[in-house]
């Protein structure tokens, strides 16, 4: 309650929801540094259950995709 549950320097909270009996809730956030994020979710982790996962735009998960069917297509080559 004292901080309002701001994340550390390397995190930016974009948004964050809960359900009207506060029993669940999630947030958005934008880091650019995992062991930030990591701290972030340990200081909570005695209070809550954190659930953290990375994700990409459509841009990001394009190059991700890419890079595996080219992997696939060269093992189908071997």
């Amino acid at each position: 309650m004292e901080t309002g549950g701001a994340p550390p320097d390397g995190v930016r909270m974009l948004c964050r929801y809960h359900s009207a009996d506060g029993e669940y809730g999630f947030a958005i956030a934008e880091a650019s540094d995992a062991v930030a994020l990591g701290k972030w979710t340990i200081a909570w982790n005695d209070l809550l259950i954190m659930d953290t996962r990375p994700a990409l735009d459509d841009e990001g998960l394009g190059a991700v995709l890419q890079d595996r069917a080219a992997a696939s297509r060269n093992t189908k080559k071997s």
